[in-house]
């Protein structure tokens, strides 16, 4: 029987970033003979408090955050309502 694992990541950034734990989890699994697959939810619409939300980049430049780029270089996001349909389509 041959080993699997899947790492996932549920990002709160709104913006693709792999975290550095990432490569190496998955360099050790393939290094022993496992099979890995890689999941984050980078490109899918995030639920934050509407104070912090990266849609309201006021709010976020007045705690310190970066000013957001302009909306043509945004992604169009996923609805999250289909990451768990996504995740079992996909990687099931």
């Amino acid at each position: 029987m041959s080993k699997k694992v899947l790492i996932f990541f549920p990002s709160t950034a709104d913006r693709g970033r792999i975290a550095t734990f990432t490569p190496t989890l998955m360099g050790i699994a393939k290094s022993r003979g496992w099979k890995t697959k890689y999941f984050d939810t980078n490109f899918y619409e995030k639920d934050f408090e509407e104070n912090f939300s990266p849609k309201n980049s006021s709010a976020i430049e007045k705690i310190g955050g970066f000013k957001k780029a302009p909306k043509e270089s945004e992604l169009d996001l996923k609805p999250n309502k289909y990451i768990v349909e996504d995740l079992q389509k996909n990687y099931g």
